[in-house]
């Protein structure tokens, strides 16, 4: 997890945490946002849907509008700047952060999670191998279609 990256999360003491980092010379091409809604919002409609089921009914992610210029795909938006947004989620089972931040010629994705109990700890060791095979993905893809 990149120093400058984990700065930018305001969890407190989260219990897992994840950095994907992608090389683009497309990274300037997008802001933090339109790189996070890039990743999700366009993403193939049966990867997003996959996702956003896991998280509503394995996660139980109190997810808000998914069609929000203040939310993306349902995850608030609790700062942001062109160089980075931190979006964040709440469950009964945890509490969530994602960080996206655009360098120059790269884009980080990190997750940071805190877990509420022991179920949030257990659905969580399941979701994750999922989690660090579809960030990359769905980085690769949203760079693939930067213009």
């Amino acid at each position: 997890m990149p120093d400058a990256v984990a700065a930018r999360s305001t969890l407190a003491g989260p219990d897992d945490t994840y950095a994907c980092e992608i090389s683009t010379a497309k990274a300037s091409a997008r802001t933090a946002e339109q790189w996070a809604r890039a990743v999700f919002e366009d993403a193939p409609s049966l990867v997003r849907s996959f996702i956003v089921f896991g998280w509503i009914a394995a996660l139980r992610l109190k997810l808000a509008s998914r069609r929000s210029p203040t939310h993306v795909v349902g995850w608030s938006v609790v700062s942001a700047g062109a160089d980075v947004i931190v979006l964040g989620v709440e469950s009964p089972l945890l509490r969530a952060q994602l960080v996206v931040q655009v360098e120059s010629a790269a884009v980080v994705h990190a997750t940071f999670v805190a877990f509420h109990n022991r179920l949030g700890r257990i659905l969580w060791a399941a979701a994750a191998p999922i989690h660090r095979v579809a960030i990359p993905y769905l980085l690769n893809h949203a760079a693939a279609q930067a213009g």
